[in-house]
């Protein structure tokens, strides 16, 4: 039996705001293929906490200037602002100004899993996806053409 409610993210944004600023984690299940192939829709959930520090590589939960929530991972910080771009996602999205961000991703469950961001394999990961951005056309196209032939 599935114990899961399906809330519209405009109805419960103002409880992940004020529970992520008062400091507690929360546990919310990714929408959009964005994050993909990292997470998928409606299967994988992360857990937010806010930071007081965003560095790049993170995963982040922001809002862009329409209010829309977004997951999406940190590829570079400037002086104006974050870079971030999903990892489905070949263009970076800039500025994100740390006002925006909500909070940050402390863990996840993939699959069924749950992995820690520590998770050596979810680093290394994490370090070649980031490496990718240019090329990823290449590198999520690869494992289709690899299937495809057999």
């Amino acid at each position: 039996m599935n114990n899961k409610i399906y809330l519209d993210t405009a109805e419960i944004l103002p409880l992940i705001k004020e529970s992520l600023k008062s400091g507690h984690k929360i546990s919310v299940t990714v929408t959009g293929n964005s994050m993909m192939p990292l997470f998928a829709h409606e299967r994988d959930s992360v857990v937010l906490e806010k930071a007081f520090v965003y560095k790049p590589k993170d995963i982040v939960l922001y809002l862009r200037d329409n209010e829309k929530p977004v997951l999406h991972r940190i590829v570079g910080k400037k002086e104006g602002g974050y870079s971030m771009c999903g990892d489905n996602q070949e263009v970076a999205e800039y500025p994100i100004l740390e006002e925006q961000i909500l909070g940050r991703v402390c863990e996840f469950e993939r699959k069924g899993k749950k992995v820690s961001m520590d998770n050596f394999i979810y680093r290394l990961y994490s370090f070649i996806w980031c490496l990718s951005l240019k090329h990823r056309r290449y590198l999520m196209y690869l494992p289709l053409k690899i299937k495809n032939r057999r």
